[in-house]
C-alpha cells in the first residue's frame, strides 16, 4: 500500500466520522423510532450494496493498473466499457431485487413496520453507486485516489444538507397524517423518508461530480488505439474481477453480520415491535455511534497511532547510500578495534600506513628511527 492509497483510506475513514455526526443530528430531529426505521432500511440496503459494487473500485483499479503497466491500453479501454455495461445491468438487477425482496426481508424477517417505503426510496441509490464504482475504479487504475477520497466526503456533506431540507418537508406532511390516523409513528416514519430522499439526491450529485472529473480527464488520457491489442474476453474479465471480490464480500458480510443478528433477535424477543423499533433507534443513536466514532477517528489518523504509513522512515537517496555505509562501517570498526585488547596493534598498523603514504607524497616526514 503506497502513501497515496494510505491518505485516501484516511480521508474515507474521516467520512465515517461525518457519517456518525449525521446519525446523531438526524436522530435528534426524527426521534428514536424514526432513527430505528431508517437504520433498519439502511442495513437491508447495505446487504445488496455489498453484493453488487462496494468492492469494485479497488479490484478494478488493481486489474486495470496491471494492464496499463504492460501497455495494453486498448485492452484497458475495452475492459472499462465492459465493466460499465456489467455494472449498469447489475445495478438495475440489484435495485429491482432490493425493492421486491428487501421489503420482505425488512418487514417479514426483521419485523420492522413502516420500513418498506424508506427502502423503496433508497433502492435507486444502488444503481447510482454501481455506476460510480466504475468511474472510481478507472481513476484508481490511473493512480489517482483523489476522486474516491473527495466523493466519500462530499457524499456525507450533501447527505446532511439535503437530508435536513427534505426532513422538514416530509415531517410536516407526516404530522398531518399522524393527526388523522391518531398514531405518532407516522411523523417519524415520514421524516425518515425525507432523509432517504436526501440520501438519494446526494448520490446523484456525487455521480455528477465523478462524471465531470472523468470527462475532464479524457483529454489527457492515453488513447486505446495506441496500445497493444487486448486478448481478454468478456468472460475472462468477469472471472478475473469477481473471483477476488468473493473474499471482500465475505469480509464485509462478516462485519455487518452482528448488526443483522442483533436486529433480528431484538425484534423477535420483543412483545411490542413498535416499542422495540424505538429502542433499536436508541441503540443506534447513542451506543453504536459512541463505539464507531473513536474507531473511525483512530483509523483516520487524527489521534497518534492511527493510519500511519508502513514506511515510517524516509528513504535515503541512492547517491548518499555509499557515504552512509562508509561512515557506519568506519565508526563500527573504530569502536570495536580501538577499545578491544588489540587496540594497540590497530593504532600501530594505521600509523605505519599513514607514514608510508606521506613518504610516497615526498613530504618531509621522518620516522623516530631517523631522529636518533
Amino acid at each position: 500500500m503506497n502513501q497515496v492509497e494510505v491518505k485516501r483510506r484516511q480521508i474515507q475513514s474521516f467520512s465515517y466520522v461525518l457519517a456518525c455526526i449525521n446519525i446523531w443530528v438526524f436522530g435528534k430531529s426524527i426521534g428514536d423510532n424514526g432513527l430505528g426505521y431508517l437504520a433498519a432500511a439502511v442495513l437491508v440496503f447495505d446487504l445488496f450494496w455489498v453484493l453488487t459494487g462496494k468492492n469494485l473500485p479497488d479490484r478494478m483499479g488493481r486489474m486495470l493498473r496491471g494492464r496499463n503497466a504492460r501497455g495494453q491500453y486498448r485492452n484497458v479501454s475495452r475492459m472499462r466499457k465492459n465493466m460499465m455495461l456489467f455494472q449498469i445491468a447489475e445495478g438495475l438487477l440489484g435495485t429491482v431485487l432490493c425493492m421486491s425482496l428487501g421489503w420482505i426481508l425488512l418487514e417479514k424477517v426483521f419485523l420492522v413496520p413502516y420500513g418498506s417505503m424508506i427502502l423503496w426510496i433508497l433502492s435507486p441509490a444502488l444503481f447510482l453507486r454501481c455506476i460510480q464504482s466504475v468511474f472510481l475504479g478507472y481513476f484508481q487504475s490511473e493512480g489517482s485516489e483523489m476522486p474516491s477520497a473527495v466523493s466519500s466526503v462530499l457524499r456525507q456533506v450533501f447527505f446532511l444538507g439535503l437530508g435536513l431540507v427534505f426532513l422538514g418537508i416530509f415531517r410536516n406532511y407526516g404530522e398531518k397524517v399522524s393527526l388523522l390516523l391518531k398514531r405518532t409513528d407516522f411523523t417519524s416514519m415520514y421524516g425518515a423518508m425525507g432523509i432517504a430522499v436526501g440520501m438519494l439526491l446526494s448520490e446523484v450529485l456525487v455521480l455528477l461530480f465523478v462524471f465531470v472529473i472523468y470527462r475532464g480527464s479524457m483529454a489527457g488520457r492515453r488513447e486505446a488505439e495506441s496500445g497493444m491489442k487486448g486478448t481478454d474476453s468478456f468472460s475472462s474479465q468477469l472471472r478475473t474481477l469477481l473471483i477476488p471480490m468473493g473474499g471482500d464480500i465475505l469480509r464485509d458480510m462478516f462485519l455487518l453480520l452482528p448488526l443483522w443478528i442483533g436486529l433480528l433477535f431484538f425484534q423477535k424477543r420483543s412483545a411490542d415491535i413498535y416499542a422495540s423499533v424505538s429502542a433499536y433507534g436508541i441503540f443506534v443513536g447513542r451506543y453504536l455511534i459512541t463505539i464507531l466514532m473513536p474507531v473511525a477517528i483512530l483509523t483516520a489518523g487524527i489521534l497518534p497511532g492511527g493510519g500511519q504509513n508502513r514506511q515510517p522512515y524516509p528513504q535515503k537517496k541512492k547517491k548518499d547510500m555509499p557515504e552512509l555505509h562508509f561512515r557506519q562501517e568506519y565508526r563500527g570498526r573504530w569502536y570495536t578495534d580501538s577499545f578491544s585488547r588489540h587496540g594497540s596493534r590497530y593504532w600501530q598498523h594505521h600509523c605505519h600506513r599513514l607514514w608510508i603514504n606521506l613518504r610516497k607524497w615526498h613530504l618531509p616526514v621522518c620516522s623516530l628511527r631517523d631522529l636518533r
